[in-house]
């Protein structure tokens, strides 16, 4: 993934990986926790899920000049378990990277939509031709579940000119 450097409202956002390392993690966690709904998920869950994420680079940041404002992590998987977990029937099945036909984009969390949108954009150019399967729970229960697949399409960050 190449650094890219994107304006929003608020200023000018750059995309890139964070290298794997303790000190990536914490930062991560550090922003996660902070913010709904990740601030009531089980740390056990959490952690691991974004070490194993950072360490495979199936993630994407966003940084405002060196403040983190946005992390989107994926987890390869088969298309059978992803489906699977789309359905709510069982649990996400990771897989070597070598051998996944699908990715479920696992985490999202970003300091405004427009920021949401270039990671979840950035995650797409980074999978083309990749099916990607993902589920939006909402904070506070109020709203039900979402659930969606795309396959995604080739493409080039930052080549829409926004």
């Amino acid at each position: 993934l190449m650094r890219v450097t994107m304006p929003t409202p608020g200023g000018d956002v750059q995309l890139r990986q964070f290298t794997a390392n303790y000190e990536s993690l914490g930062i991560v966690i550090d922003f996660l926790v902070e913010r709904p709904p990740f601030d009531q998920f089980p740390t056990g869950k959490l952690i691991p899920a974004v070490k194993r994420q950072i360490a495979r680079r199936h993630h994407v940041c966003a940084f405002r000049g060196e403040a983190l404002v946005g992390y989107s992590g994926w987890l390869a998987t088969t298309l059978e378990s992803g489906r699977r977990w789309l359905e709510g029937k069982g649990e996400l099945e990771p897989v070597s990277s070598e051998r996944y036909g699908a990715a479920a984009l696992t985490i999202v969390c970003a300091d405004g939509r427009p920021i949401m949108r270039m990671l979840i954009r950035a995650m797409r150019d980074h999978l083309p031709g990749v099916r990607v399967f993902f589920r939006r729970e909402y904070a506070g229960g109020g709203r039900p579940p979402r659930a969606r697949t795309v396959l995604n399409a080739t493409g080039i960050i930052g080549s829409r000119g926004r």
